[in-house]
This record gives C-alpha cells, structure tokens and sequence, in this order.
C-alpha cells in the first residue's frame, strides 16, 4: 500500500513559494526548537512560504499573520506536511 502523497513530511526550506503546509514537527538542538517555537512555529500551526531574497536564503514565510525570515539552515529543521 502506497502512503499518502499529502501526509509525507518534508523540511520547509523544500516548501515552493506561495504553497502552503502545515507544521508537523520540529528537530535538531533544543536551543533551536524553543528558538523556533517562540517565533510560533509549532506543530499544526500552517505557513505558507512568501519569498526568498535573490540568493535564495533567507526565505520569507507567513505564520500567524506574521511574516519571518528564515535562513535554509533553521527552516530544515521544520518538518511539514503540504496541504
């Protein structure tokens, strides 16, 4: 049995710009979840990403009505789930 495409994770430096998805889990170092988390990226909350500078990182996403700037390092520690 196949799984679901749509229930496959994936980090969300890989989202495409103006998708959006919903946040699933957040790895690496303690300091940077609760970095993350304080920012309100937390699981079941959804983000869509906005932009990228012309370089490609940071990259703009929107959460919570809030837009922030991610570099690729910390967004790879979200793991997402497309919608």
């Amino acid at each position: 049995m196949n799984p679901n495409p749509s229930s496959t994770l994936f980090p969300l430096n890989m989202l495409p710009i103006r998708q959006s998805a919903v946040i699933a889990e957040l790895s690496g170092a303690e300091y940077i979840k609760n970095s993350l988390f304080s920012l309100g990226f937390m699981p079941g909350i959804s983000v869509i990403c906005v932009g990228e500078s012309p370089h490609g990182d940071p990259r703009a996403y929107l959460i919570r009505g809030c837009i922030i700037a991610l570099r690729i390092t910390d967004s790879q520690n979200i793991l997402v789930r497309e919608v």
